[in-house]
């Protein structure tokens, strides 16, 4: 058994007391063992949601490797010009649409 100084009138009394005998102000007990086990779960979720893409983020990926693959099939292919440039249109089409649904560039 210790003793601790009042926080109010500076007096010292047992920390096993609830309040001070003179003044009466209470004890501020600190419940540190309480954190203690809730800070693991919520160490994880926090982890857990911090870790967690967006669920339209998948897309957005699959979207921009599209995009990719298409103009690099449109550069090496031997395709005749009429082709070529369809192909460049349909890349062109696929990144407009990209920038619409995202409002950013690919």
């Amino acid at each position: 058994m210790a003793l601790i100084a009042c926080r109010e009138c500076s007096k010292q009394y047992s920390d096993s007391a609830s309040a001070c005998p003179q003044c009466g102000a209470r004890v501020k007990k600190r419940r540190l063992w309480i954190w203690i086990p809730l800070s693991i779960p919520i160490a994880f979720i926090l982890f857990a949601v911090l870790r967690t893409r967006a669920p339209d983020e998948d897309e957005k990926i699959r979207a921009r490797d599209a995009i990719d693959l298409c103009w690099s099939k449109q550069k090496t292919k031997s395709f005749d010009p009429s082709t070529a440039q369809f192909v460049a249109r349909a890349c062109e089409t696929m990144e407009e649409d990209f920038k619409t649904k995202y409002h950013v560039a690919p």
